[in-house]
């Protein structure tokens, strides 16, 4: 991960954009994180994953799509599963 840069928004962002922001915050000082390209590109991925699995689209056939491993498909959807179904996550300890 290394450092995380700090910047001031009204040094990188246009006007317009910043404006925009600020409408969607009511005006009220924040700090917002910026996701880096990879994690951006990462998140659309898997959520691509899971709409090509919810259409009925095999495993094996969205694997050769997006050249991953089919067992990577799998484990994107099962994390996905366990987070839309939370029960389906518990743990050991709060089981008993």
């Amino acid at each position: 991960m290394g450092h995380r840069k700090h910047l001031n928004a009204f040094d990188v962002l246009p006007d317009d954009l910043l404006d925009q922001i600020l409408d969607q915050v009511d005006d009220e000082p924040v700090y917002l994180w910026l996701p880096s390209r990879e994690n951006i590109t990462r998140r659309r991925r898997n959520r691509y994953i899971g709409k090509l699995a919810s259409e009925g689209v095999p495993a094996t056939e969205i694997a050769e799509r997006l050249v991953v491993s089919e067992r990577h498909v799998w484990r994107i959807l099962k994390k996905q599963r366990a987070a839309s179904h939370p029960s389906l996550s518990r743990t050991k300890e709060n089981c008993l």
